[in-house]
């Protein structure tokens, strides 16, 4: 299964790492990223960054709940019945 990523999630990243703001969302599909341009500051560099954790948390969270879901619907099947 595919997962996406939201714009948000990728714009934060790529700020997070000192790129454009556009660039993971453009690798994505298949575009040329655009030039980090003189005037993106990194003012905001701390606020994208725990949006970065706290989208990418998230998913970690969301995965950890399949993982429980699946996990226990193993131990029900592997049970002897009682």
């Amino acid at each position: 299964m595919e997962r996406r990523r939201s714009a948000r999630t990728l714009e934060s990243l790529s700020t997070t790492l000192g790129w454009h703001p556009q660039h993971l969302d453009a690798v994505l599909n298949g575009r040329t990223p655009p030039e980090q341009s003189e005037d993106t500051g990194r003012g905001d560099s701390l606020a994208s960054r725990l949006d970065a954790v706290e989208d990418r948390l998230a998913e970690i969270t969301e995965r950890l709940d399949d993982l429980k879901t699946d996990l226990r619907t193993v131990a029900e099947n592997v049970r002897p019945n009682r």
